[in-house]
Formats: C-alpha cells, structure tokens, sequence
C-alpha cells in the first residue's frame, strides 16, 4: 500500500519564502492548501503533480498564475486576496477542463469577461470574481449547465441583465450576485425559470421587476414569499443598507433620494441623521455647560 503524503493542509502558518517545486513530485498529492502566508508559489512543475485536486493560492502575494493551466487534474482552484492583473486569463483556465470551481475575488482583473471565451471547462459549478474591475457587458453565461454559485459583484458591469442570462443552468439551488455594478435596466422575466435562487442586485441602477418574479415564494431564502418584492429589492422612492428586505427587522423605509431599485444609501436620511446627532451632541455639551454654571453658584 503506498503511504505517500495525500494532503499539505499549511494554510495561516506564516510560512514564508519559496515553496519548493519538488512537492510536485508527490505521487499521491491530492490537496495543496497554503493560503494566507506570505509565500513565493510558482507553477513550474505542476504538471508532475498527477494527482491534484484542490490548489488554495489565496492572499499569498501571487503575482502570475503563468503554468496552472498545467494542472489537469485540478477540480478546486482559489487565487482570493492576490495581486493578479490585467485580462481574465482565458488561455490558462481553459485548460483546466476539470475544474469545478474557481476563485478570483479581490485581485485587479480589468477588461471586459466574455462567458463565451472562457471553454472547455463544462463542470465548472462555482465561479467568484467580485471586487476586480471588470467592465463592459455583462456576460450571460448562457451554456452553463452545472453553474450554480455566481459572484460578479462589485465590478464595473454595464448594460442590461440578459434575458439568456444563465439559461440553461439546471442546478437545482442557485446563487447569484450582481450587486454594486452600473447594470441598468428591468429584471429578465425569464428569471422566473429558477425555482430556488438567492439573487443580490443592490446598488445597481435596475429600473423595473416583473411581478411574476414576486411571486416565487422560494426566492432569497423563501423570504419572497414573506415579502414579495421588497425582499428581491427595495422599490424606487425606499432604501435599506442591504438593498431588499430580509425580515420583519430589516423593512424598506422611504428615501426621496432612491431613484432605483435596491438602494443602499439615502443621503437625506443621512444628512437628517448627522443633523440630530449634532443637535444631540450640542444638547449634552450645553447641559453639562448648564450644571457647570449651576454648581459654581451653589
């Protein structure tokens, strides 16, 4: 029976420096998790590593993911939390044709995303890319079928949601976050073909919902049916911090200023907040000035 190292689990260990390349040569590793330590990582060699399942890169300082693509095996890839830049790197990920799920988040990815680029990678299941600076359209991600976690929020994304927007995903639960973009424009009564879906689209500039879509009681935690609408988004002319109502604690409370759907902030209520804090403030400073006074005399 071979006994060979399966598993290097050395996450937030504060190792730092070069990680050697021969690790690759284990015959039967499996999972190589090294994220959070400030690490120098370089994919020569990876291809040795026939067995590779699970790569955790995130907040290691990565710079170039240039030779992952080398890794056929891998089914779990997560670069979160590094200093990668420029064009999504099509010709690398593409390679990775086992791939499940992929991790981008909070680097400074820039340039347009094209779903229709990125191939070959038919099991993908989870994809994270918030917090880059993607711009232009957004992707449809229409031929996608196991997709069922979706994170593109706090990008740069233009235009209108499209109505083939994941069209033929046919995962049964899924989760889709579109929030903090430019994305302008009515929801996709094609929407109404996901039964369970937890969807974010807060701080957007979405214009209209069908109410065919307030009426899937199974949306956002089942909290739709508690609250129609308001629990997709908060409607024009309302706001609260996370954009739609979640709870009985957390209602859509009138804003002059929300113009749109899923407001996240209302400068009005801000300024009138300030207001009375101040008023606040200067009643404390003067009624302790007041029994300054009083006490001097007494």
């Amino acid at each position: 029976e071979d006994n060979s190292v399966q598993a290097i689990l050395l996450g937030s260990n504060n190792i730092s420096g070069d990680i050697p390349t021969e690790i690759f040569q284990l015959p039967n590793l499996s999972s190589l998790w090294l994220y959070s330590n400030p690490i120098n990582f370089s994919f020569d060699g990876i291809e040795e590593a026939k067995n590779l399942k699970s790569l955790l890169l995130d907040s290691t300082g990565l710079e170039s993911i240039k030779g992952v693509g080398k890794a056929k095996t891998l089914v779990e890839l997560d670069l979160r939390f590094n200093k990668l830049s420029g064009n999504f790197p099509y010709e690398e990920i593409n390679k990775l044709k086992s791939l499940a799920s992929l991790a981008l988040s909070d680097n400074d990815f820039t340039g347009s995303f094209e779903s229709s680029r990125l191939k070959n990678v038919d099991e993908l299941m989870k994809l994270r890319m918030s917090a880059n600076r993607f711009s232009g359209k957004l992707p449809n991600f229409a031929n996608y079928h196991h997709l069922r976690t979706l994170d593109l929020s706090s990008n740069r994304f233009t235009g209108d949601i499209p109505s083939s927007f994941m069209r033929d995903c046919d995962s049964p639960d899924v989760e889709i976050d579109l929030s903090s973009n430019l994305l302008e424009g009515g929801l996709p009564n094609e929407f109404t073909n996901f039964d369970t879906l937890t969807i974010y689209l807060r701080d957007n500039k979405i214009s209209d919902i069908p109410a065919s879509l307030c009426e899937k009681d199974n949306w956002n935690d089942k909290s739709v049916g508690k609250f129609n609408c308001d629990a997709i988004l908060c409607p024009p002319g309302k706001w609260n911090e996370i954009g739609r109502q979640g709870s009985m604690e957390s209602p859509c409370v009138p804003c002059k200023d929300a113009d749109f759907y899923g407001t996240v902030n209302c400068n009005s209520i801000s300024a009138r907040s300030t207001s009375a804090a101040s008023l606040l403030r200067f009643g404390v400073v003067w009624s302790t000035f007041g029994a300054l006074v009083v006490n001097f005399f007494l």
